[in-house]
């Protein structure tokens, strides 16, 4: 069999691969619009091939076969599925966003929780040792609630 490869050894094994998936998601999306039920509509094929192309491509970013006939497979697949196939991505993507946001939420409070440390050291002279605890219940909140959002 032949190996395909989106990051393989070359830029055209990259450009064959998207070329082959655009061709089997033109097909997939082709197949579709001819079994639709309602055959009157003139754009119907079109926007069928459009929707197959961008969902057949789609797939090849989130999962790309190692080989050609699995690659067309999936491409076909996708092509066909394609509005299904694109909302799935979407949620995909939009997972993807919330991840990289709440873990840049735990960093900043990770930073918080260590410049709230830092600052109940940075008391005057003598401070600390007077009030060693004044600072400690925020911090022991700021903790709590980082642990709270690390288990979201």
């Amino acid at each position: 069999m032949m190996t395909i490869s989106i990051l393989g050894d070359s830029l055209l094994a990259a450009a064959g691969t998207l070329i082959i998936g655009a061709a089997a998601g033109i097909t997939g999306g082709l197949a579709q619009a001819f079994v639709a039920k309602d055959p009157a509509d003139a754009t119907k094929p079109l926007k069928s091939v459009v929707i197959g192309v961008v969902a057949a491509l789609g797939t090849l970013w989130a999962s790309t076969p190692d080989t050609a006939i699995p690659l067309i497979g999936q491409s076909l697949l996708a092509g066909y599925f394609g509005r299904a196939v694109l909302a799935v991505l979407q949620t995909r993507v939009t997972a993807a966003l919330e991840s990289a946001r709440k873990e840049r939420a735990i960093a900043i409070a990770r930073d918080a929780i260590t410049l709230a440390e830092r600052e109940r050291y940075a008391l005057l002279p003598g401070a600390a040792e007077a009030a060693p605890n004044s600072v400690q219940p925020d911090v022991a909140a700021l903790r709590a609630r980082l642990a709270d959002i690390e288990h979201i």
